[in-house]
């Protein structure tokens, strides 16, 4: 998608472009009302599938019902003719992936990251949501040094009728995906399906790092 710096959404004049992903970026920008900067993710709608789209609006949805301090809050989500965006907590840490890339982790980063998401993933897995794409990428640091989970984009609902997911299609990114099948999924309850696997190597560098 076109870099997108300086074009006004609403009343967001968005800022630098600080990410991207398969199909979306995200800007830093200063939301004027509340006297603070924030991160806007966006869409451009003809540029997607209305399944993506959808998919988008879903995942603001799921982030306004969700209150947990290890889990991104969303602050509200916008659309124009043209775009789509959700404004976010801006967090200026990086992500646990960057911070693979560095020096072995310590034994006390790994238990903080572990405890924290997997509190994270328990809340809401207890509300009948499952992540699936649970990755160093979408492992965001704030300026205390916690983690925060992001990016629900590709989550599924298992409690009611409603399912986030493109059928026909992989969901969650290549290394990352869990490998149960779709009927195991169906049959089992949020809380019996959750792991979280951390096989950590570090007189190196970490292997792996995946979860649901």
């Amino acid at each position: 998608m076109t870099n997108l710096s300086g074009k006004k959404l609403n009343h967001f004049v968005l800022g630098n472009l600080i990410g991207h992903g398969g199909m979306a970026s995200v800007y830093k920008t200063y939301q004027d009302n509340m006297h603070r900067w924030v991160a806007i993710k966006v869409l451009d709608k003809h540029d997607q599938e209305k399944e993506l789209v959808e998919r988008f609006k879903k995942e603001a949805a799921l982030l306004a019902g969700l209150k947990h301090p290890h889990i991104i809050p969303a602050f509200e989500c916008g659309e124009t003719p043209e775009y789509i965006y959700l404004v976010m907590q801006l967090n200026e840490g990086g992500t646990l992936a960057s911070r693979l890339q560095g020096s072995p982790l310590t034994l006390d980063t790994i238990s903080s990251v572990l405890h924290q998401i997997g509190d994270a993933l328990r809340y809401v897995h207890a509300r009948g949501l499952i992540h699936r794409d649970v990755k160093p990428g979408n492992i965001l640091v704030d300026q205390d040094e916690n983690y925060l989970l992001a990016d629900f984009g590709v989550s599924k609902v298992v409690s009611g009728a409603s399912q986030q997911a493109m059928s026909g299609f992989s969901i969650g990114s290549p290394g990352f995906i869990w490998r149960r099948n779709n009927w195991q999924v169906r049959r089992l309850r949020p809380k019996q399906i959750f792991t979280l696997w951390v096989p950590f190597c570090l007189k190196w560098r970490v292997v792996n790092v995946g979860a649901i």
